[in-house]
Order: C-alpha cells, then structure tokens, then sequence
C-alpha cells in the first residue's frame, strides 16, 4: 500500500478554521495526502490580523515537524522577517520537495524564501490584461522567484491564471462561477496547489488541478 505524500503547511492558525493551517489540513486531507502543519499567528476573528506567536512556540513546533520530510511545503503568513529567516533555515536543512510561497505571505519575508521555492504565487487584484499579468510574473522573477503563478484575475466574465516558469508562460482560464465569498479560498488554492506538487504532479499541471478546485469549492458553495 502506498503511502500519502506529506504536505508541510505554515501560517497562521484561525479560530474560525476557515483559513491558515486547519484549512490547509482539511485540504490536504482532501486530496489523499497527510498534513503536518507549523502555525506562525494565532487569529480569534476573521479579517484580524493574526498575532505573532513567541518564538520559543515557533522553534518548538519547527522541531517536532523534522521527524518526516514532506513532498511538499506551502508557506503562508509569517509575522516577522526573524520568523522568516528562522523557518528558511530549517527548510533549507531539510530540503522539502517543493516549496509554495502563497499569497498571504508578507512581502517583507519573500526574499528568505524565494531561493528555496519552486513556485511563488500572487494574486491579480485590479489587473484587467495578459500583458499586466506578465508584468506583475515578470517583476517577481526579476525578485529571485524561479516560477510565480499570477492568480485569480477577471477579465470578462473569465478567471485567469498565469504562470511563468522561468520565462515559459502558461495560462489557464475558466469561467467565472457566481457564488457567495468563500473565507480562506485563495489560501486553499495555494495548498491545493502544493497537495499536487507533493503527489508528482508537474508545476503547470498542478496549477492547472488547483484552478479545477477552486472551481469546485464555488461550486459546492452555491
């Protein structure tokens, strides 16, 4: 019998579970894989900013992750660059398969990780247009980031993706699916994501099966 492919997921924990690591388990566990999770924050209401746990937490969790080496890590929030350096330095040591910087990432922790990642990830936000999409992937890899996904951009009743791996462009597009705002879904994606990479799964089929998921949650949400 085969074993499931170990996903790493760090960021902050949500009581609501809507979002951060106890999504990501569900997730994970989802899509046929096992869930170690290392939480950076700890968030009591949705929309708050998550409050940084002390450091000696951090370590402590860092350590009883070490048993297994995952397939794959997925980064999201982190509340400080010391956090940052401390938690690339014990990826770097292990050497995880492939590491995710999702969205949720503060821009001012990217740079201690974008020498260990495979795939950087960023949302669209306001851009209407391939070209500006390009630009947004263009600026990332000028940054360091060896392939970044461009996410979640509109453009006429369209969802558009965007990866550029090492000036190699794809794009992915999907209609738009009309449903109610899932909390944590662009967090999901990002995992989603990585639970692909962990099983194999190249990066442009893997950011081709996230989109697919996204789809589903909105579907299911209807």
């Amino acid at each position: 019998m085969s074993v499931r492919p170990l996903v790493l997921t760090i960021g902050a924990f949500h009581v609501g579970a809507d979002a951060g690591v106890v999504a990501d388990a569900a997730v994970v566990a989802e899509l046929d894989g096992r869930c170690a999770c290392v939480a950076t924050g700890f968030a009591a209401v949705e929309g708050d900013e998550p409050v940084p746990l002390p450091a000696a937490v951090l370590a402590a969790q860092l350590a009883g992750a070490a048993a297994e080496t995952p397939r794959a890590t997925r980064v999201g929030w982190i509340g400080s660059e010391r956090d940052a350096r401390e938690i690339a330095l014990v990826l770097q040591a292990r050497a995880p398969d492939a590491v995710v910087l999702a969205p949720e990432l503060p821009v001012a922790c990217r740079a201690a990780f974008l020498p260990l990642a495979v795939l950087a990830i960023v949302r669209a936000g306001a851009a209407r247009e391939i070209d500006a999409l390009r630009s947004m992937a263009s600026r990332l890899r000028d940054e360091g980031a060896a392939a970044v996904l461009v996410a979640g951009a509109s453009f006429r009743g369209r969802v558009v993706d965007l990866l550029d791996d090492s000036g190699r462009v794809t794009v992915f597009d999907t209609s738009r699916i009309q449903a109610p705002r899932i909390a944590g879904l662009a967090g999901s994606h990002a995992t989603a994501l990585a639970a692909h990479l962990a099983r194999g799964a190249s990066l442009v089929s893997a950011a081709e099966a996230a989109q697919r998921y996204v789809a589903l949650r909105l579907r299911r949400s209807r």
